[in-house]
This record gives structure tokens, C-alpha cells and sequence, in this order.
């Protein structure tokens, strides 16, 4: 519900803005004189108008909160989700919300009336905002739970939404919950998230409640109605060892008539991996079952007992002969799962590298596109143990196969005992970039090895180059100058390529001038995507300080308004490490950044933790930033830079006594990471040890122990 001020409007104010900045204050200024107009559309377009300018309209905090009274519903919802939207720890939004979800149900049989249907979709957008607000909605949950009975479908599912993102702090909500798992009435959200029921909505909340939800849906293990049942096994899958009393039911759910169950509980087991001494035998039977896609997840569910399900090796290697494509490739990733248990597999193995079914349309999240591909993968994962596959895989090789690249990955991961198949990787190296790194591992002191990768620097493509590069610093001293050929490189009209080649010749040069003018282009152009960014964080991290020239591009980067350019900014300064001290200030400015899409926030707190020591003093001073989501990360990237940050003690310690509990859980958790040198903080953490906020407690609780830790023979106890 985004109506923007009327465009005549927004016009005049344009023309009389005389810059930018002046512009924007004059912008909010009129907006909080509409938030007082007498016409309650007028009201409610202003604070959405506000809501959209975000941190920028801070100045217009005072009158949002003063719209969160206003008689109108929908002012006060817009009022809310703008405050949201600019701070979202504005104190007086929930209660607003949770008046808001205080709605009627109908009064005439005939159906609701269209002013109740209006606030019926008011109540389900202030669930909606309930649920963003997260665990510090707990006041709400009440309210939630009273909206789980609503005769309307949609506020329903956002009720139950919203109690989800809550978390443990909503438990309350589990009986109330539990009951809907069979609700197959459509929720609102079907449409943005896929999901078709409201049982589905409870399903997702009780997730991720903890134990406490998986041991209520214990009776509903043998529940009649199928989605119920199914439903109740994810859940219980949640519980962790708590679980292994109800094992036995799973693995006699395994022979239900109806294959969405046996499915269920076939993949429960794998996720719980409880009791291999019963659950491995139960998930090989399944092996035997007609329905090949429930043959599918028995093989992945024993992959996640690894070399638990040893005993299950027999009947795997017999799975790689399996009619589909699908328990083929499986099979051959769950015996690289089991490991050493496994090397009676290789010969099967390395037969089945040769398969050239096509696998990866069946199931989404394959790696891989063909079954060799798994195979070859599979004999990589067990490393020298598959030597045995050398020759078929250097055959794989040499045939160009299509599951060639895993069959040289494999090679390389077999290491010095694959030397017999380095003539079949000398005859690929100028076209296959695996080959070269492959090379590196297997014979980095052969003359001919170095030869090759020396001549690969003039492959035609950019990424043999690179590898090649990479692969040369294992053979002992660089190239006394980098190769004409290709520096010619850094010309190629393609970017990809001249991107590429920046790279190799700073593998061999950190310094050289070209190469980095070309990579700082290729930056400021945004010309680096995140096909290749991997590749430029590895470079950047192995020249170290000769990569300073790309900082202050970096942190131009993390104020795009393109929040993948500020996530990948984020990502390069961390590969720096300490070498990137001077983007402190700009990864601190950036740390209330409000797009949680991107996870970006998290990456700047990496680059701030890998950078160490030196952004300690600058996270102590963030401590006390006006903005909740600052303090939080400070806090957690104070955690994660760990004992060097022992000097943080003293104000993480006055951050326990936050009013927000997300900053109180953050401030204890990272005093936790600072170990035995965080004892002075060790009464107050206990303090919190009753907090109201589950995850407060539980930060509490592991940084006491945390800290209990001796640090040395001989250290005090705190």
C-alpha cells in the first residue's frame, strides 16, 4: 500500500528545491505538514510518501508517531509501516498494530460488509509488519493468536506468518498453531510465496519454535489426514535428539500406503540422523521401493549419516546400476558422503563416471547435469583413497567426456597419486582451467607440468589463464617477467577476458600497473559481475597490500543503491583482510543499511571482523549509534573479530542493559566470542539470565559458559 503525494504536487516542490539536500529536507518538511491536513487520504498518501524516502526522513519521526492516533485505520497503518521503513525500533508501533488486528467478525449471515472486509485486509497488512518487526513484537502474540481464529483465511495465514518470525518468544502460540496444521483454506500470501494452505503457514511458524513445538505435535504422528501427518514429521524433525523416541514410528511410516508419507519420513530420518543402527537398515529397504523418486531420497537421507551408514555401501554400489538417473547420481553422492567407508565403491565408481544420462532437470538442486558428473565428483571426495580410478578418469579425460571437468577436478583432489594421468591433463590444459589447477597438485616439480601452464598463459580464454597463473605459484619461483602474450591480454575486446587476464598477471605481478589499472576500471564500471567475483576475491586476497588501489572504489560501492554492488563491495573488502584498515569508517557508515534482501549487512560485519584489531575502536564508538541496527552489528562484528577485541569489554558489557532486546542478544553474544577475557561482564550477563526475550537468555546462557572456559593452566575462574 505504496500511493505516492499527487505528481503536480511533487513537481512544484522540484522546481523549488534549490540542491539536492536542501531539496529533500524541504521534501519531508511539506510532508509533515499533509501528515496534519483534515483529509485522511491526504494523511495517509504523506506518511506512505515518508515511509518510501526511508532513513532520509528522520526529522519526520515525531509526526508519524503522533499520526499513530489519528482516528483513521489506514493512517495509522501507513503511519506504522513508514516508521518502519525509516527506524524500524520506533517505540509505539506494536501496539498500534495490535489494535489494528483487533477485528470483527461478521454480522450478517450473508457474508461480511465491504467496510469489514476493509479492515479485515488492515488487520492482515498490520500481521504482516507484526511479523517483520520480529521477536520484538512479542506483545503482540496474544493478539496473534486471537487472529488464528479469524473466519477469513488470509489474516490467518499472516497471524500465523507473523508468529513464526517472532520465534521462541511466541510459544504461546503453539497449541493454537498445532490446530491449524489442517486448515487447507488459501492464505494472501499464496501468491508472493507459493504456499497453498494455511495448515502450510503453521507448518513454517512451528519450525522454528524448537523443541518445544516438535514435542506437541507428537499425537498428530499418527494423524489420519495426510498433510497433518506429513506436517507433524517436519516438525518432529526440528527436535533434534528429543526426536529419537519416535524414530521407531518414522521407520513403520516408511511402509505407508501413500508415497507422500513414506517420502516424509524418509527424509525426516536423513535430517534427524538418529540411531543408524536401526534408521540405515530401514532407509536401504527403501532402495527396493517401485516409486523411483522415494528411492531418490532414501539415498540422500543416508548421505546425512556419512559414515554411519557404512553397512549401507553394498546396497548403494548396487543403487549406481538403478533404472533412473536420479538414485544413480544419489547414490554415487552419498558414497563420497560416507568416505573412507567407502573406497569398495571406486571401481563402480569409476565406471559410473562415464554416464552421460542427463540428470540435473529432475531435481532442482543438483550440482551437477549429468550422472558421471556425481560419480567423478564422488571419487574427488575420497581423494587418494580412489587412486584406483586414475586410468578410467585420465580416459574421461582424454574423450572429452562430458563429465570431463569433475573427471579433472577428480584428478586434482587425488593429488600426487594421479600422476599417471597428467599427459591426458597436458593435452587439455590450453582450453580446461580445472586442468591447470589440477597439474599444480599432482606434479607441481615436473618441468613439463610447468611448460604447459606456462604456455596456457596465452590460451585465448581468460580463465585458463587465470588457473594457470594460480597453478604456477606451486611450481616453485614465478616467471622473471609476465609473458607478452598475456599482457596482450588486458587489450581483449572482451571485458570478461580482459577481467581475467588482470587477474593472472597480478598472480604473477601483484604490482604490475596495467593489470590493475585494467581491474580498477572493470570495478568502477561495475564491469565485474558475480559470475567472475570469486575469482577477484582470491586475488585480491594473495597480493595483499598491492590491492590497496581498489579500496576507495570499494567504498563508493557500499552506498550504491544496488544492493548486490554493495553486498559484492562488501565481499571484496573482506578477501582484504587487514589490508583494507582504510574502509573502516565507510563499512561502519554502512551499517544501517535497511535492505535485508541481500544479506549485506552481514558481509560488512565480516569485512569489519576480518579486518581485526584496527576497527575495534570504531565498533566501540558505533555502540552508541542512534540507529538499533548499528548497535547490533557493531556488537556482532565486535564478536566475530573475538579475543582481539577484549578492549570492547567494558562497553558490550553497557550494552546488556539495551532497551532493544536485538542489541542486548548481539552485546552478550559477542562477549561470549571475547571468551575468559570477557569475565568482568560475567554479572551482568547473569543478570540477563531472566530476561523476557528467549534469544537474550540464550546468548546470555552460552556467553557465561563461554567465558568459564580456562583461558591457561592456572587462569582464575571469573
Amino acid at each position: 500500500m505504496r500511493v505516492h503525494v499527487a505528481a503536480g504536487v511533487l513537481c512544484c516542490l522540484a522546481l523549488a528545491w534549490s540542491s539536492v539536500a536542501c531539496g529533500k529536507d524541504r521534501h519531508v518538511a511539506k510532508l509533515i505538514q499533509a501528515l496534519g491536513d483534515n483529509r485522511g487520504e491526504v494523511k495517509r498518501e504523506a506518511a506512505e510518501s515518508l515511509g518510501d524516502l526511508g532513513p532520509a526522513a528522520k526529522a519526520a519521526i515525531p509526526a508519524l508517531v503522533e499520526a499513530l492516533k489519528d482516528a483513521v485505520p489506514e493512517v495509522r497503518l501507513a503511519a506504522a509501516e513508514s516508521l518502519w521503513d525509516i527506524d524500524c525500533h520506533v517505540e509505539g508501533v506494536v501496539p498500534v498494530l495490535v489494535e489494528l488486528l483487533a477485528t470483527r467478525e461478521p454480522k450478517q449471515a450473508e457474508g461480511p460488509t465491504e467496510s469489514e472486509v476493509d479492515a479485515w485486509e488492515i488487520a492482515e497488512q498490520a500481521a504482516d509488519l507484526l511479523g517483520k518487526i520480529g521477536p520484538e513484537a512479542k506483545p503482540a502474540v496474544p493478539a496473534l493468536i486471537a487472529a488464528l481464529k479469524h473466519s477469513d483465511s488470509r489474516l490467518r495465514g499472516a497471524a500465523a506468518d507473523a508468529l513464526g518470525q517472532i520465534g521462541p518468544d511466541a510459544a504461546a502460540s503453539i497449541p493454537a498453531l498445532v490446530a491449524l496444521l489442517g486448515d487447507q483454506a488459501p492464505p494472501r500470501m499464496y501468491a508472493v510465496h507459493g504456499v497453498a494452505e494455511v495448515g502450510t503457514c503453521a507448518e513454517l511458524a512451528l519450525l522454528g519454535m524448537g523443541p518445544e513445538a516438535s514435542a506437541a505435535v507428537v499425537p498428530l504422528l499418527g494423524e489420519k489426514d495426510r498433510n497433518v501427518r506429513v506436517r507433524a514429521f517436519w516438525i518432529l524433525a526440528k527436535g533434534g535428539a528429543m526426536a529419537r523416541p519416535h524414530v521407531p514410528r518414522l521407520i513403520e511410516a516408511l511402509k505407508d500406503p501413500d508415497g507422500e508419507v513414506r517420502q516424509a519420513a524418509a527424509e525426516v530420518l536423513g535430517e534427524l540422523a538418529l540411531d543408524p543402527e536401526i534408521s540405515v537398515p530401514a532407509l536401504v529397504e527403501v532402495l527396493k521401493d517401485p516409486d523411483h523418486s522415494l528411492r531418490y531420497y532414501a539415498c540422500r537421507s543416508l548421505g546425512k549419516f556419512h559414515a554411519a551408514a557404512a553397512t549401507a555401501v553394498p546396497a548403494l554400489i548396487g543403487a549406481l546400476d538403478d533404472p533412473s538417473p536420479g538414485v544413480r547420481a544419489a547414490a554415487a553422492d552419498v558414497l563420497g558422503q560416507i568416505g573412507a567407508p567407502a573406497r569398495a565403491a571406486v571401481p563402480a565408481l569409476a565406471r559410473r563416471a562415464a554416464d552421460e544420462d542427463f540428470f540435473g532437470i529432475f531435481y532442482q538442486d543438483s550440482p551437477f547435469q549429468y550422472v558421471g558428473d556425481h560419480a567423478a565428483a564422488a571419487l574427488g571426495t575420497l581423494g587418494p583413497l580412489a587412486r584406483e580410478a586414475v586410468p578410467a578418469l585420465a580416459e574421461l579425460v582424454r574423450r572429452r567426456s562430458r563429465s570431463g571437468e569433475q573427471a579433472i577436478r577428480a584428478l586434482g583432489s587425488i593429488g600426487p597419486e594421479a600422476r599417471s594421468a597428467v599427459p591426458a591433463l597436458l593435452g587439455v590444459v590450453s582450453s580446461e582451467a580445472a586442468a591447470a589447477e589440477a597439474l599444480g597438485r599432482i606434479d607441481p616439480e615436473n618441468g613439463e607440468t610447468k611448460k604447459a601452464l606456462l604456455a596456457a598463459l596465452s590460451a585465448s580464454d581468460g580463465e585458463v589463464r587465470l588457473s594457470a597463473a594460480r597453478a604456477l605459484r606451486r611450481c616453485g619461483p614465478q616467471p622473471s617477467a609476465v609473458p607478452s602474450e598475456l599482457v596482450k591480454g588486458l587489450e581483449a575486446p572482451e571485458p570478461d577476458n580482459r577481467v581475467m587476464t588482470a587477474l593472472a598477471v597480478l598472480e604473477i605481478e601483484p604490482a604490475h600497473p596495467a593489470a590493475m589499472r585494467t581491474l580498477v576500471r572493470a570495478l568502477e564500471e561495475r564491469r565485474v559481475g558475480e559470475r567472475w567475483d570469486e575469482e577477484v576475491a582470491k586475488t585480491l586476497s594473495s597480493i595483499g597490500r598491492h590491492a590497496r588501489p581498489v579500496i576507495p572504489i570499494l567504498c563508493e560501492d557500499l552506498k550504491s543503491r544496488d544492493g548486490d554492488a554493495r553486498r559484492l563491495a562488501a565481499e571484496r573488502l573482506a578477501s582484504l583482510g587487514p589490508e583494507a584498515e582504510s574502509a573502516i569508517a565507510a563499512l561502519v557508515a554502512s551499517l544501517d543499511d535497511p535492505d535485508t534482501l541481500w544479506g549485506f549487512r552481514g558481509k560488512a560485519v565480516e569485512a569489519l571482523a576480518r579486518i581485526g584489531r584496527a576497527a575495534v575502536p570504531s565498533l566501540v564508538a558505533a555502540l552508541g549509534h542512534e540507529d538499533v541496527r548499528v548497535r547490533s552489528a557493531a556488537a556482532e562484528a565486535l564478536g566475530a573479530i573475538g579475543p582481539d577485541a577484549a578492549a570492547a569489554t567494558g562497553p558490550l558489557a553497557e550494552a546488556l542493559k539495551e532497551t532493544r532486546p536485538s542489541v542486548r542478544a548481539a552485546a552478550a553474544a559477542a562477549l561470549g566470542k571475547l571468551g575468559p577475557d570477557a569475565a568482568s561482564a560475567s554479572a551482568a550477563l547473569r543478570a540477563l539470565l531472566t530476561d523476557e526475550y528467549s534469544a537474550v537468555r540464550r546468548s546470555a546462557k552460552a556467553a557465561l559458559e563461554a567465558i568459564r572456559k580456562p583461558a591457561a593452566p592456572g587462569s582464575a575462574p571469573p
